[in-house]
């Protein structure tokens, strides 16, 4: 009842959208597409070694065919701007070779990691004309792609990976982030 008075009355305040200048949070509500290299989307995990050290692993992938396209991985906790940039230069060389733009739209969906929202980010993304999508947090139109893969690769990819320590496991990672679609853990 309370509820019913106070809209009635419009007493309840407008919910306002904030993107920042340069991104979108434009986008249908559906991450996959039909095909590739349309829609990217990126996230980033944080795993602990036997001996306590911290990896952060981060990774984009394609939307349409949910290959990680690449990733980047460093010893401790936390996301810089760097570890953002080089996994775009990366994917880019991946899928396109060397080049200055995409040669397609390409939109990156990413969380408004301070690494993600780094103006020198922001500025590279824009310089190889990938449209910058941001979601909300807890919104319906999340990252649930990218936020699946991480899911995926804590629950069957980890526990078979030498994880003694930090230097082991980034040397173990590639076998596993890359191919994990093809090869399937045993």
């Amino acid at each position: 009842m309370f509820g019913e008075l106070t809209e009635k009355e419009q007493l309840l305040l407008k919910k306002v959208e904030l993107t920042l200048l340069g991104q979108s949070r434009e986008h249908d509500g559906k991450v996959s597409l039909e095909q590739s290299d349309q829609r990217w989307c990126s996230d980033r995990f944080v795993f602990k070694c036997l001996n306590g050290e911290a990896v952060t692993v981060t990774f984009v992938m394609d939307s349409c065919d949910r290959a990680i396209i690449s990733f980047v991985s460093k010893k401790g906790k936390g996301m810089p701007a760097w570890m953002a940039q080089e996994q775009v230069i990366s994917a880019v060389n991946r899928r396109f070779g060397q080049l200055n733009t995409v040669p397609s739209d390409l939109q990156l969906l990413t969380d408004s990691d301070s690494a993600y929202i780094a103006k020198a980010t922001k500025r590279l993304l824009r310089s190889l004309g990938i449209e910058d999508c941001k979601i909300a947090v807890c919104s319906p139109q999340s990252n649930e792609m990218a936020e699946s893969m991480v899911k995926t690769h804590k629950r069957d990819y980890l526990p078979f990976i030498d994880m003694m320590n930090a230097e082991q496991a980034l040397a173990s990672l590639p076998a596993y982030v890359l191919n994990s679609f093809e090869v399937k853990p045993s």
